[in-house]
């Protein structure tokens, strides 16, 4: 039999013992660090284009047309009167470059990820700071993951946008952001670039204005912004841009590559365009079609 003494500096020792045995056991039994998840660039696809619509990459002027696949870091997009273009980002968001629109794409990367036909989920994290100069935008996300990070900048604002769909309008009369769906994140900015004491969040339904709003023009953009409700007539004339850029969602699948065009060993990611892409709800095919 054993006998354990209760002398103190033989109990203190026991105690030391165990505790360093303890935090052994820890440390073998504990799961490796989790090595952090590998990134690539993301591009943007183009699924309708309208006109001689032009996209700066690489120090050069392209004239983009549908069915392009190009690095989305960088790129300048323009879209002059009476033209528009329909882009997909390899994360699944989809925008709508309405006319007279300057879109200036600063960086987009995302976490690798594996083939997925998903195409209501964002594939892996992504992050895409895009500044909108003038024009409007329509933008229609996945549901986006929650290390997710997409903002639009304009010269007196900055949106955040959560899963759902957007309309973003800046002029130099200010920036007006509209939530059809979802939840986004308005910070205003003075002339200095200012942010004002915090920002306003928005749901569905809702609209803000920073600058000079229609129904007051002393308004500051150094203030929070007015959230109000969007008038349905509004939303009823814009139903066809939203539809777009939507079903452009479903007009792509991403996938990553370990090899490009050339065979060059690297990971890039590739775009395959649907076919079709969206079929269309009232679609029907009669029993007397190939009698």
């Amino acid at each position: 039999m054993f006998c354990f003494s209760s002398h103190p500096a033989l109990t203190g020792r026991l105690e030391a013992g165990l505790i360093v045995l303890l935090l052994g056991l820890c440390a073998v039994l504990a799961p490796p660090a989790r090595a952090a998840e590998p990134v690539v660039l993301g591009k943007f696809f183009v699924s309708t284009v309208v006109g001689s619509v032009t996209c700066v990459t690489d120090g050069r002027v392209l004239e983009i047309k549908k069915g392009d696949t190009l690095d989305a870091r960088g790129a300048i997009l323009r879209t002059g009167p009476g033209e528009h273009v329909v882009v997909v980002f390899s994360n699944g968001t989809a925008v709508y470059l309405d006319e007279n629109t300057r879109l200036d794409i600063e960086t987009f990367e995302q976490e690798f990820f594996a083939p997925n036909n998903n195409l209501g989920l964002e594939p892996s994290n992504s992050r895409l700071l895009a500044g909108l100069v003038s024009g409007r935008l329509f933008v229609s996300t996945p549901e986006l993951r929650g290390g997710t990070s997409l903002v639009f900048n304009t010269d007196d604002a900055s949106v955040a946008l959560q899963s759902g769909q957007f309309v973003i309008e800046h002029s130099d009369a200010g920036t007006q952001v509209a939530v059809i769906s979802g939840h986004a994140t308005v910070n205003t900015r003075d002339s200095q670039n200012h942010p004002a004491a915090f920002g306003q969040r928005l749901a569905a339904g809702e609209q803000t204005w920073t600058g000079t709003s229609p129904s007051d023009s002393t308004l500051s953009p150094a203030l929070p912004a007015p959230v109000t409700p969007f008038d349905a007539s509004w939303l009823a004339g814009i139903s066809a841009e939203l539809a777009a850029a939507q079903t452009a969602q479903s007009s792509v699948l991403f996938s990553i590559a370990a090899t490009d065009d050339t065979g060059a060993r690297l990971f890039g990611i590739k775009a395959q365009p649907t076919i079709p892409p969206v079929l269309p709800l009232d679609f029907v095919v009669s029993p007397a079609i190939g009698r």
